[in-house]
């Protein structure tokens, strides 16, 4: 579960962001067998203003849960892939007031997990991975029209 809520002492979120980390704290401890975790990430902290430039401080804390969860790929014998592999979970992303913030933290994730499926298809090469892994941390606006639209 990645929450974007804000978590500023001031903010109107803060008692929402704190009420959910005592709730999923005290859930989670009572499942010791449960391998999903809750990771806040302060959005707005982080990336407001349309920083994005911080959004691979965001991949680099979701990076361990979504290597684990992997990706569904069908056996393909015509991109030399010829095991399925399996995804064993999904990434839970909310926030309270702001779908352009899900919409972005959805869609870098996404951009990760599809450069993956890509790369095990062969229809990348590792070097065409990280070269655009590195573009996502590069100042240059995000490829999705509504994300202008945060922040303004």
């Amino acid at each position: 579960l990645l929450s974007l809520i804000e978590r500023k002492d001031t903010s109107h979120e803060a008692p929402i962001s704190v009420a959910l980390d005592k709730a999923l704290s005290a859930t989670l401890a009572e499942m010791p067998d449960y391998s999903h975790r809750f990771l806040p990430f302060d959005f707005h902290a982080l990336c407001g203003k349309l920083a994005f430039r911080n959004l691979p401080q965001l991949v680099r804390e979701c990076l361990d849960d979504l290597e684990r969860v992997s990706f569904f790929a069908t056996a393909a014998p015509a991109f030399n892939r010829p095991q399925p592999s399996k995804q064993s979970g999904v990434f839970r992303v909310n926030c309270v007031d702001c779908l352009d913030r899900t919409n972005v933290a959805q869609s870098v994730l996404a951009f990760r997990v599809l450069l993956w499926q890509l790369r095990a298809l062969s229809l990348m090469t590792t070097e065409e991975v990280t070269a655009c892994e590195a573009a996502v941390g590069a100042e240059q606006p995000l490829p999705f029209p509504w994300a202008q639209q945060l922040d303004m």
